[in-house]
């Protein structure tokens, strides 16, 4: 990894997102969901107005995202990370480790003790056990990409 990544790290409720900031993360989850892995699907699914974003700058050149969704909203009660991106430029420099660190220090202050869910491409499933997350079910297809979904469990 790349200690010399600086990144400038911004949570915000979908109300406190600028104009430029929500163009700018639709942007990138488009390019990277979208049109970088040629997958149709809906990306706006009505749970952007009840998460919490985490947007990573560097400069101003948004670099990496993340939807933290309450658990409140999710339909297992748990915590959960979706849209989990890092700008393709930028792979390889240790951004992905950052963004997933950022979200579980959140989630551990804001949430304690609350166990944490994700949808994961199977491709990254090594990825995220290096948190501590486990498979739970089998992997499935969703929108044409193969996926696991993925529990952390801070107990």
């Amino acid at each position: 990894m790349n200690n010399s990544v600086s990144i400038n790290w911004r949570w915000l409720r979908f109300d406190e997102l600028n104009v430029t900031q929500l163009y700018q993360l639709l942007k990138l989850r488009q390019d990277v969901f979208i049109l970088e892995q040629d997958c149709l699907y809906p990306d706006m699914d009505d749970l952007d107005q009840n998460c919490i974003h985490l947007l990573g700058y560097k400069g101003e050149k948004l670099t990496a995202y993340l939807r933290f969704i309450p658990p409140e909203f999710h339909y297992s009660n748990n915590i959960a990370f979706g849209r989990i991106i890092s700008l393709a430029a930028n792979r390889g420099e240790g951004v992905g480790l950052l963004i997933m660190q950022q979200a579980m220090d959140y989630a551990s202050q804001h949430y304690p003790k609350q166990k944490i869910q994700l949808g994961a491409q199977c491709y990254l499933q090594d990825f995220y056990e290096k948190f501590n997350f486990k498979t739970i079910g089998e992997p499935y297809d969703e929108d044409g990409i193969m996926h696991i979904d993925m529990l952390f469990d801070p107990e």
